[in-house]
């Protein structure tokens, strides 16, 4: 499943604090645990639909990774470093567990 990345998401992640490369991405996709979660929100409806998870990079950061796929094709709309109410949402409906370690 290529990860596709376009020009103006890339700038927007490495404007992110702390920024988020693509290999954060690869290893959240490698790492996950839980299910994909659909963005139900009406101002965030697309289609294909707007999935998203939480998991952590190979350095236990924990990571919201926002996409939709096409096809084989993964194209990230965002991803940045959760909060605590994501990690909740997150944890309630795919059943996983995060430990408490520092990002």
């Amino acid at each position: 499943m290529p990860i596709v990345l376009s020009m103006k998401i890339k700038e927007k992640l490495q404007g992110k604090s702390p920024a988020i490369s693509k290999s954060d991405i690869e290893e959240c996709f490698a790492n996950r645990c839980g299910t994909y979660l659909m963005d139900l929100r009406e101002d965030h409806l697309s289609d294909p639909p707007t999935l998203w998870f939480v998991a952590e990079n190979d350095r236990g950061a924990k990571i919201k990774v926002v996409f939709i796929q096409k096809g084989i094709d993964i194209y990230i709309r965002t991803a940045y470093v959760a909060n605590p109410v994501e990690l909740e949402i997150y944890a309630r409906h795919a059943n996983v567990t995060f430990t408490e370690k520092k990002l």
